[in-house]
């Protein structure tokens, strides 16, 4: 039973519609399999960011059906997570994205997509 509150009767959730294109796009065998993640940034952009199999880091405008940007071979190796987290001290939305085949932890800063931090794991 799908709750009311969160989709309507065809599967939008809060009237968003997740184009196919994003799917396709996706580093995944299944739909369940992708790596992705879905946040509202401080600027309340309602942001969806995924990989695909050229290990690029994708982000893409929910509200407004458009990419926002693609930082191509972000990893050495496949995209395995990501994570969001706000940095209340610096008020910044910040990216998480693990690569566990290339040991390596990166973390973004949204707002210009720069790489800020680098993990040897």
């Amino acid at each position: 039973m799908i709750h009311k509150g969160i989709y309507n009767k065809v599967m939008f959730y809060k009237g968003i519609k997740i184009l196919n294109k994003i799917t396709d796009e996706c580093n995944c065998i299944y739909w369940l399999d992708n790596t992705f993640t879905a946040f509202k940034s401080i600027n309340n952009i309602l942001y969806l960011v995924y990989s695909n199999p050229k290990k690029s880091i994708i982000s893409y405008d929910l509200i407004n059906n458009k990419k926002i940007n693609e930082i191509k071979e972000a990893h050495n190796e496949q995209i395995t997570n990501f994570r969001n987290y706000f940095d209340e001290i610096n008020h910044r939305d910040l990216i998480l994205s693990i690569s566990a085949n290339d040991n390596n932890i990166k973390i973004w800063e949204v707002n210009n997509w720069a790489c800020i931090l680098i993990l040897k794991i």
